[in-house]
This record gives structure tokens, C-alpha cells and sequence, in this order.
């Protein structure tokens, strides 16, 4: 079981003054649930978001995961989660 800190959906979000984090909906809990779990050396999470998907990979099947995102909110929220 994950636990995951994330921006709300809008409205709430809207009045940040930096630009929300997607919040974690179906598609990604859809990802999650179809993702290969066959090993691998290494993987890459572009526009991360949360990180929620990067950190499954990490706790289940990657060696190695990189997470990238423009949005330094973003990073933050990978790095605290």
C-alpha cells in the first residue's frame, strides 16, 4: 500500500500561485496497475507529477528511476513523497 501527497483536484487548487501538481486520479492508478512488473536496470518518469509513478517502479520492479518535471512543485512533491 502507497501513500502519496499530491495538489487537490481544481477548484481547490486554482488559487496557488505556482501551478498545481496533477492530482492522482484513475489514470494513474490504471498505470499502476497494468505497469510490467518485469525487472529493470533502470527507468525513466518524464513530467513526474507526484512521482507516484517512478516510486512504484522503484519499490517493485526498477533498480534505478530518474523522475523529471519543469515544474518545481512538482520535484518537491517527488522528493517529499
Amino acid at each position: 500500500q502507497f501513500v502519496f501527497a499530491t495538489d487537490f483536484k481544481p477548484p481547490v487548487s486554482v488559487g496557488l500561485t505556482e501551478e498545481p501538481v496533477m492530482y492522482i486520479g484513475t489514470d494513474s492508478i490504471g498505470l499502476i496497475a497494468n505497469a510490467p512488473l518485469s525487472p529493470c536496470g533502470s527507468l525513466l518518469d518524464v513530467c513526474c507529477g507526484s512521482g507516484i509513478q517512478g516510486i512504484f517502479a522503484a519499490k517493485t520492479y526498477a533498480k534505478r528511476v530518474t523522475c523529471l518535471d519543469l515544474n518545481p512543485r512538482a520535484i518537491r512533491f517527488t522528493l517529499f513523497n
